[in-house]
């Protein structure tokens, strides 16, 4: 170790603004869609290749994907992706949270919905596994991310 402390700074809970790199929603938020993507590309047991195919993509855009280099892939296209992989992509807006000081974007994992007979609105469902077959997974934490502050 070296003589030097190590500097701390608070984080704003986006590494992308606290590294002051350009659209740091944006990134937050394709970061989130494309780990998503490889969770469950990687619970399915895929091969790149089999990715690829499933995604209409090439092999080479799906190593990318898997490695985090996203500067080719808008928001969009990650959109699509989920979809082929049989995930619904909804969005939702409302007001901006009291205490908030500004709105934002939010990418997360969670339940899956049905529309209820009785209402024309979704209602949660259950906890939906991403493999074909077997038990259903322990209920998962929701993660999300922040697109501004």
């Amino acid at each position: 170790m070296s003589d030097k402390e190590a500097e701390v700074h608070d984080s704003t809970g986006n590494i992308f603004e606290d590294l002051g790199l350009a659209n740091p929603g944006e990134r937050l938020a394709k970061a989130e869609l494309a780990r998503v993507i490889r969770k469950i590309v990687r619970e399915r047991g895929l091969t790149q290749v089999e990715a690829a195919a499933l995604l209409g993509v090439k092999q080479p855009d799906v190593s990318d994907l898997m490695r985090g280099k996203l500067a080719r892939f808008s928001m969009e296209r990650l959109e699509r992706f989920l979809n082929a992989l049989d995930m619904e992509v909804r969005i939702q807006v409302g007001p901006r949270p009291a205490g908030k000081s500004q709105a934002g974007v939010t990418v997360e994992l969670g339940r899956p919905f049905r529309e209820s007979p009785r209402h024309s609105r979704a209602v949660p469902w259950r906890e939906m596994p991403f493999r074909e077959a077997g038990p259903a997974p322990a209920p998962r934490r929701t993660r999300s991310c922040r697109w501004g502050r």
